[in-house]
């Protein structure tokens, strides 16, 4: 009997591990508790984590509250993600680009028209400064 308490705790145990990732509390219990909590936990190790997953437009919304209003921008626009207002906010821009575009969200002509149209808001905001 101590063996199927045992047993339900460590189902219950991959399911809370489980409840950050795609597979969900409810999906990895029942694997565990059908499989056995070893193999729960392997499908829990091997699952994707629900923020991996999310879509380019939530990332950007997260990324930029100031254009939240607005769609992505075009290739066209000459609008930068963030604005940047002091030399820590374009550090932060150029990190988030090319988190962006590493995750693949956004393309390399994409990353590179963006880091230029940063480039040249730094430089307004650095004439305007002196």
């Amino acid at each position: 009997m101590e063996v199927f308490f045992i047993y339900i705790f460590f189902a219950i145990l991959m399911g809370v591990l489980g409840s950050d990732k795609n597979l969900g509390f409810w999906g990895a219990f029942v694997i565990s508790l059908l499989l056995s909590p070893l193999i729960g936990l392997i499908f829990v190790l091997t699952s994707a984590s629900k923020k991996q997953e999310e879509t380019p437009q939530a990332v950007h919304a997260q990324q930029s509250p100031i254009n939240q209003d607005r769609p992505a921008p075009s290739a066209k626009e000459n609008t930068p993600i963030v604005n940047p207002v002091n030399q820590s906010t374009y550090i932060d821009s150029l990190h988030k680009l090319k988190e962006l575009y590493e995750s693949k969200l956004i393309s390399l002509a994409e990353f590179e028209k963006e880091k230029q149209i940063l480039q040249r808001q730094r430089e307004v905001d650095d004439l305007g400064t002196k």
